[in-house]
């Protein structure tokens, strides 16, 4: 085993994390443009 849990988890799921903060971010650009701020 890993010496920490989280080096553990980044080694052997680190394709899944890429790819749900790929997508993470790309959700989030249209909720912050719909943010319109008044002028």
């Amino acid at each position: 085993m890993e010496p920490s849990l989280a080096r553990y988890i980044w080694t052997h799921t680190k394709k899944q994390q890429l790819w749900i903060l790929m997508i993470v971010v790309l959700s989030m650009i249209p909720y912050f443009m719909s943010f319109d701020l008044p002028k």
